[in-house]
């Protein structure tokens, strides 16, 4: 492993999302224009884009920065983050490890973790509409 840094934040500057953000998605633009259409069109939920969006650097690989595109959508009356590594080089631990300090929604009387990837969505509708 290289040497790596992850950027500290002051909450002050922190987007306000971050804090009110229920569930966290890992998901490529093309995978939520997937997730959109089986919202909008199979399930009938309501999807409100926030925007914009954010694309901070959130800390140096090897002295590569990773970067990151949050962007928010309020799905069934439920805020949801999506984010994606948009960098040339992708640290999925520096960003899972990011998420943890920053943005980490807790479900399941806390539990679990409120975050999955685009192919498991569906588990935060169905547990979502058991509230």
């Amino acid at each position: 492993m290289g040497k790596s840094k992850i950027y500290k934040i002051s909450t002050q500057v922190m987007d306000e999302r971050f804090f009110s953000t229920e569930f966290v998605i890992e998901a490529t633009s093309c995978e939520q224009q997937y997730i959109w259409q089986d919202c909008t069109e199979r399930l009938g939920l309501s999807w409100v884009q926030e925007n914009p969006g954010l694309a901070p650097t959130i800390g140096i690989r090897d002295g590569s920065p990773i970067c990151v595109m949050f962007s928010w959508n309020i799905i069934g009356g439920v805020r949801i983050m999506f984010y994606t590594c948009t960098s040339l080089l992708a640290d999925h631990e520096m960003v899972d490890t990011w998420l943890k300090t920053y943005c980490n929604p807790m479900c399941d009387n806390g539990t679990r973790r409120a975050h999955a990837d685009a192919m498991n969505f569906s588990h935060i509708h169905q547990r979502n509409s058991r509230k």
